[in-house]
Order: C-alpha cells, then sequence, then structure tokens
C-alpha cells in the first residue's frame, strides 16, 4: 500500500542565507524528516546496540585507557539522493534512518 504523502512548504523566498540558498526548516511532525540529524533516542540506540557487542571490546569513552576501544563518534548517515527523491515524490518508502559510527580500537 502506498504511503501518503504530505507536503509542507518549508521555506519562503525571503527564507534564505547570505549565499541565497533556501532555509530549509524542520517538520514538526512526530517522525523525523529523512534530513535530520539522530535523535537523542536514536543515539542511545546505536550506543547501547554497539556496548551489547561483547566482540567489539567496547569500555564508556569517559574510562577508556590507552589501548582500549571506545566509540569515538556517531553521525547520521544520509540516504541516498535516489532513496529521497523517490520517497519525497510518493514513488518510494520513507528511507530508513541509519548511523555511522567511528570506532577508536
Amino acid at each position: 500500500m502506498p504511503q501518503k504523502l504530505s507536503l509542507h512548504v518549508l521555506f519562503t523566498v525571503e527564507d534564505v542565507c547570505p549565499e541565497g540558498l533556501p532555509i530549509i526548516l524542520p517538520d514538526s511532525g512526530d517522525e523525523p524528516s529523512v534530513f535530520a540529524d539522530l535523535s537523542q533516542s536514536e543515539m542511545t540506540e546505536v550506543i547501547e546496540f554497539l556496548m551489547s557487542q561483547e566482540d567489539l571490546n567496547l569500555v564508556d569513552f569517559t574510562e577508556a585507557q590507552i589501548g582500549d576501544s571506545y566509540i569515538q563518534m556517531i553521525e547520521t548517515l544520509r540516504p541516498t539522493k535516489q532513496d529521497v527523491l523517490a520517497y519525497l515524490d510518493g514513488n518510494g518508502p520513507k528511507p530508513e534512518r541509519q548511523a555511522r559510527v567511528s570506532i577508536y580500537k
């Protein structure tokens, strides 16, 4: 069953940055936009998942010492332009939210 697509006006002509590009405002809906950064709860889920992987031998970065492995960075892994355009045009599902993680080992 196709998803219902609701369009929102994200910017007006007056809402531009100094370079003349539109300023995209966050959607106020419950579900994060395909462009949104990871929420605090999503970050927590990623951390809990990684810490539960015993083979990674991760320690909390606040307690890490030389030779320990810890999570250095978590960021949003943006979906492909093709997937976003298909979703926005109503021709595809909403891209899954994904994270990119750097682990110091």
